[in-house]
C-alpha cells in the first residue's frame, strides 16, 4: 500500500502557504463535515478527515507532493511566473477544501524582475 502521509517538508511548505494566504482562504465543506484546516492543522489528519479512502489518501497526498515541488521550483526563479504559482496554489488549496475569497489570478506579468514567492513568504509579505 502507498504512503499516505505527506513528507515533513511538504507539510512545513504548504503550511506556509496557508499562512501567507490565510486572509483569503474559505473551507467549501459544511460546518462539521471535516476538519478545519488552517496555518496549525495536521494535514496528514486532514487528509483522512476529507478522504475516507485509503487509496484517495494516498492519491491526494502524492499530488501534493508534486504540486508542492513545482510550486517551489517556480517560486525560485528570478522571473516569477505569478499566474502560473496562483494555479497551484489554488489546487493545493482545494484538496484541502479551500477556496480563494478572491476569485481571479493577478495581472500578467509586465516582464519585470519581481521578489521570489520565497523572499515574501520568509518576509510574510503577501502577494
Amino acid at each position: 500500500m502507498a504512503s499516505t502521509a505527506l513528507a515533513p517538508m511538504t507539510s512545513y511548505y504548504i503550511h506556509r502557504l496557508l499562512r501567507l494566504h490565510s486572509k483569503v482562504l474559505k473551507s467549501v465543506v459544511v460546518q462539521g463535515g471535516a476538519l478545519t484546516i488552517d496555518a496549525y492543522a495536521d494535514l496528514n489528519v486532514a487528509l483522512e478527515s476529507l478522504y475516507l479512502d485509503a487509496e484517495e489518501i494516498a492519491v491526494q497526498a502524492r499530488e501534493l507532493e508534486t504540486l508542492t515541488r513545482c510550486h517551489q521550483i517556480l517560486s525560485s526563479q528570478r522571473y516569477v511566473p505569478e499566474e502560473q504559482l496562483w494555479e497551484i496554489e489554488e489546487q493545493i488549496f482545494w484538496i484541502f477544501a479551500l477556496k480563494r475569497v478572491e476569485a481571479h489570478p493577478p495581472a500578467a506579468s509586465s516582464g519585470y524582475p519581481k521578489p521570489a514567492l520565497e523572499t515574501r513568504m520568509q518576509t510574510g509579505v503577501a502577494a
